[in-house]
């Protein structure tokens, strides 16, 4: 039976947010706090609440004024410039210290609850930090995500679920909604304002990702596709502990558990962090233990591609509360040793966007992990969620202050035209590839040439793989309209996957989570951005140097 679209659906709205995870959440409920007459409407392609990072996330994340009292923002900025290797932005740091204190106080009044000690938030000290000033969410991700919703939706703001959005729709330089399709075969245009970008970020384009299915990378593609400029790209974090067994996928706080003397093994026994020399636990940091594990499995020396963790030695008292957690989410608590694995965890990079979360075009904002210059080279743990509760305040105000002041833009009637035609040109495509072959195919190639590890010859092999794959999608035939949007997706993913292999080619040194075999030392003259964009159809790299002089406030020189 030949599929075939339901009729146009046209909605207006004065906000559009795409994206229902924390960063779409904090924005729209900021911007209907601005101003209640305004429409704000979230779009997500999955269920509010289910399938983003948020939702899955071990909810920790920093602030500032409970801890010592010798902490400061200044320290704090220290602490990010020093993680991102300092080629992060100056003033998205400095917003970003400035506004991070106020984020407790802030989601209590969303029902948000925090675990306690002696009446104040329980402080955990994590690796890159000067100080203790991570916080945990009662309820991990879903005490963040549930409380949010509700909240939400009680002061009006309203939901569409099950869209795919496709393309953002300009008219002239002006951004005035964007074009969604559903996994029913309805194809909705969505007219407003303001549109903020909160999509999240793409970390199911490798094979290894404790990132829900749903992360494919769309808000890169789609703002990549307007032209405007992502930055930083070739920089991908990866968690280092993640079990990674039949029946059993969870992440592990290695922060906790390794410090609290659990031992990292390969196949022969050996103690891996004593084996790679680390003397100090402050040394811990993600990207490294990723890295030396990752050269452990590369070499043979894991269980089945996995390295164990033996928890025998665990001093379990300490970590009773967490241990407890892993229990409540299948963790087997008898277990004296699991196997795990790195996995892909969050992108530093992304679009590139002002201190008030604009991008290059009116109208347009972006935020949260979607976006870059934040985190540099590497994010600090328990930056994440702090991001998007800090920018997605600031991208809702100022989109609502722009729906409260403009006029309703004249349609992009010709644009959605376009939009249309080129859906109904892929939904009739027809061939004998399958879906799933290129998708395993395409993570594959990202996990093992485009991973941890990185040099010219894989890298280059992974630009000439993507490319046929790239090709080898035109002849996908889909059934239904579930597999017609997996197919755009895995559209997204590959785009998504060139454009990162080009930056880490283009980037010819280690630094941060961007490590080269080839270049394995950090080059002190490439203290830039590496920044592509479309040009003629084409990703064009072109770089940028930040300007450090940006954080005179901290009284330092960087």
């Amino acid at each position: 039976m030949k599929l075939d679209f339901k009729p146009l659906e046209i909605f207006n709205f004065d906000v559009l947010i795409i994206g229902s995870g924390g960063a779409g959440l904090r924005a729209a409920i900021e911007a209907k706090k601005f101003n209640s007459n305004l429409k704000v409407l979230v779009v997500s392609k999955g269920k509010t609440g289910y399938g983003n990072n948020t939702v899955v996330s071990e909810g920790y994340f920093n602030t500032l004024g409970f801890g010592d009292k010798k902490d400061s923002s200044e320290i704090f900025a220290s602490d990010i410039m020093a993680a991102g290797r300092h080629i992060n932005n100056p003033k998205l740091i400095k917003t970003f210290v400035e506004h991070v204190g106020q984020l407790v106080f802030e989601l209590k009044k969303f029902g948000v609850k925090f675990k306690e000690k002696n009446g104040r938030v329980d402080l955990l000290k994590v690796p890159g930090h000067t100080y203790a000033r991570t916080v945990h969410v009662i309820g991990s991700g879903k005490g963040i995500i549930q409380p949010l919703y509700q909240y939400a939706s009680k002061i009006g703001v309203q939901f569409k679920d099950g869209v795919l959005i496709t393309k953002i729709l300009k008219n002239g330089d002006v951004v005035v909604g964007a074009v969604g399709v559903g996994r029913n075969g309805g194809i909705y245009v969505f007219n407003a304002k303001s549109t903020i970008l909160a999509t999240g970020g793409g970390g199911w384009i490798y094979a290894r990702s404790n990132n829900p299915g749903g992360m494919t990378g769309d808000g890169y593609i789609l703002a990549y596709e307007v032209g405007l400029p992502l930055m930083d790209m070739e920089f991908v974090q990866f968690y280092p502990t993640y079990v990674f067994e039949k029946g059993l996928r969870l992440l592990l706080l290695y922060e906790k558990l390794v410090v609290q003397g659990a031992i990292l093994r390969n196949f022969f026994g050996e103690n891996i962090i004593k084996k790679y020399g680390i003397t100090s636990f402050s040394q811990l940091t993600r990207d490294l233990l990723s890295r030396i594990l990752m050269f452990e499995i590369l070499g043979g020396r894991g269980k089945n591609g996995l390295i164990e963790l033996d928890l025998t030695t665990l001093n379990r008292e300490a970590v009773n509360d967490y241990l407890k957690l892993l229990a409540s989410k299948g963790f087997p608590l008898e277990r004296e040793k699991v196997y795990v694995s790195p996995v892909a965890h969050f992108f530093m990079g992304g679009i590139k966007i002002d201190e008030f979360c604009q991008t290059g075009l009116e109208g347009l904002y972006a935020v949260g992990e979607v976006t870059g210059g934040l985190h540099g080279a590497n994010r600090l743990g328990g930056n994440a969620l702090s991001e998007i509760f800090v920018f997605g305040k600031i991208a809702g105000k100022n989109a609502a202050i722009r729906a409260s002041n403009v006029r309703v833009a004249e349609e992009a009637k010709k644009e959605v035209s376009g939009e249309v035609s080129k859906l109904k040109n892929i939904l009739n495509q027809t061939g004998d590839e399958k879906l799933e072959k290129i998708q395993q195919k395409f993570r594959e190639t990202m996990w093992y040439k485009v991973g941890i590890i990185r040099d010219r010859e894989n890298l280059r092999e992974a630009l000439e793989m993507l490319n046929i794959l790239q090709e080898n999608v035109s002849y996908i035939k889909v059934e239904n309209f579930f597999e017609y949007v997996r197919l755009l997706e895995l559209k997204n993913m590959i785009t998504l996957g060139l454009l990162i292999s080009k930056a880490a080619l283009h980037r010819e040194e280690s630094r941060g989570s961007h490590y080269r075999l080839d270049y394995p030392d950090e080059d002190k003259n490439r203290i830039k951005n590496i920044i592509i964009s479309r040009k003629n159809g084409k990703p064009t790299i072109s770089i940028e140097e930040p300007r450090l002089n940006s954080l005179n406030f901290l009284g330092k020189n960087f």
